[in-house]
């Protein structure tokens, strides 16, 4: 399920959580339109207790228009929107804070 997620993206890179400050604003930027992260930092913040957070983006990625899909662990290819949309729905449940979550490569 969505707690294997394994999201791949062509734009992203191997960074899990926050921005660092020092990264450039172009950089900056494509990291917070990239769902693969922003997912991977929801799943980040709802370990770790920070539903609202967690919520933000779940929503954040739910809402976009994007016309590609995203790798999960076990192989299947979603909708960022799908992803996001069972995020929300394992978090509404409560099911996200003791689970291990996403990676990137």
């Amino acid at each position: 399920m969505i707690a294997s997620l394994f999201a791949l993206s062509l734009a992203a890179t191997s960074t899990i959580g926050p921005v660092a400050t020092d990264v450039p604003v172009a950089s900056k930027q494509a990291h917070e339109a990239d769902p693969a992260i922003l997912i991977n930092r929801a799943f980040t913040h709802a370990r770790n207790g920070r539903d609202d957070k967690a919520r933000a983006l779940f929503e954040t990625v739910r809402q976009m228009k994007v016309d590609y899909t995203l790798e999960t662990k076990d192989g299947r290819w979603v909708y960022p929107a799908d992803l996001a949309r069972q995020g929300l729905r394992q978090l509404n449940r409560g099911e996200l804070r003791t689970q291990t979550f996403a990676s990137r490569r």
